[in-house]
């Protein structure tokens, strides 16, 4: 099973860009969230650097990557500085035959495409030397989505259907680019190891959307098979 690190970028003390009511790390975790999500339904164990308005530094980012033993690394993030549209960037050593390299070209090709109907730029397939690529140990990639002091941009990501959109075209790009599917998932579950199966509860709570919030970070941290169960209690 592959293992893929997303990295929401800046967050807590560090807000990144700020723009037009909109603050950079709250998008990028939002993003990360919805991309998450969205990749539960594969094969494919899943580790957020952050899940919440945390401050976390590069370094401490590329550690739990490097630690995990990932086989991708994907950071998010939105652009700012008087420009337009979308970039993706892996690290400036890397050859256009890299793993790296393959991965970028699945990923900005089937994000452009996704972004096609709201005729965003494509600034294009870059190299950077920024410290989470350069520092990681497995092929990673850096994305710019759009640019929070571009007018029609930041109206796009306060669009309801938007990040969702975003969200998907990256899923779409992830499943090609780690050769994913859902039908090995699926035929696990449908194979019988043993007539005995032994629980594992990881909390209980009085308020239903609480037990919500924990079963979406458990299905995030690699858990697909988790789930909600009630029980009534005597007064």
């Amino acid at each position: 099973m592959k293992l893929l690190v997303i990295d929401p970028g800046h967050g807590g003390k560090d807000p990144g860009a700020v723009s037009n009511n909109l603050k950079e790390k709250n998008l990028n975790l939002l993003l990360a969230q919805l991309v998450a999500d969205k990749l539960s339904a594969y094969d494919l164990k899943i580790i957020l650097t952050r899940e919440a308005d945390t401050t976390l530094g590069l370094a401490e980012r590329v550690k739990i990557a490097n630690r995990s033993g990932a086989d991708f690394f994907l950071s998010l993030h939105v652009n700012a500085g008087a420009g337009e549209g979308f970039e993706s960037f892996i690290h400036t050593s890397c050859s256009a035959q890299s793993q790296a390299s393959a991965y970028q070209s699945c990923l900005h090709r089937q994000i452009m495409a996704g972004l096609a109907k709201h005729k965003i730029r494509d600034r294009g397939k870059k190299r950077a030397n920024f410290y989470v690529l350069r520092k990681t140990k497995m092929p990673a990639l850096l994305l710019e989505n759009l640019f929070l002091d571009h007018p029609r941009e930041a109206k796009l990501w306060q669009t309801k259907g938007f990040p969702p959109l975003l969200a998907n075209s990256i899923v779409c790009g992830l499943v090609e680019a780690l050769e994913i599917s859902e039908e090995g998932k699926n035929a696990s579950r449908d194979h019988k190891i043993q007539d005995v199966f032994y629980t594992v509860q990881i909390g209980a709570f009085r308020h239903r959307q609480n037990a919500e919030k924990k079963l979406q970070k458990a299905k995030r941290r690699g858990f697909h098979d988790a789930f909600i169960q009630a029980v009534e209690r005597s007064p």
